[in-house]
């Protein structure tokens, strides 16, 4: 459900999947939890919609950016 709105919010650039969540949950129509959006952004990490560098623990451990660019 949040996956569209989420992935708007993930550019080309790296940027620490902090600032993406903030984003998110300051613009978005639609409210839940960080640590729900920390857990999807993981799943689309899984999903090879995105790609990312450091360690998968923390919303402030990685980064992420739209794949190919």
């Amino acid at each position: 459900f949040y996956d569209k709105d989420l992935l708007q919010y993930v550019t080309g650039d790296w940027q620490k999947a902090s600032r993406v969540m903030h984003h998110f949950l300051q613009k978005s129509k639609h409210t839940t939890g960080d640590a729900y959006i920390l857990w999807r952004l993981k799943t689309l990490l899984a999903w090879n919609s995105i790609e990312s560098k450091g360690l998968l623990k923390g919303m402030k451990d990685f980064e992420v950016k739209l794949i190919g660019t």
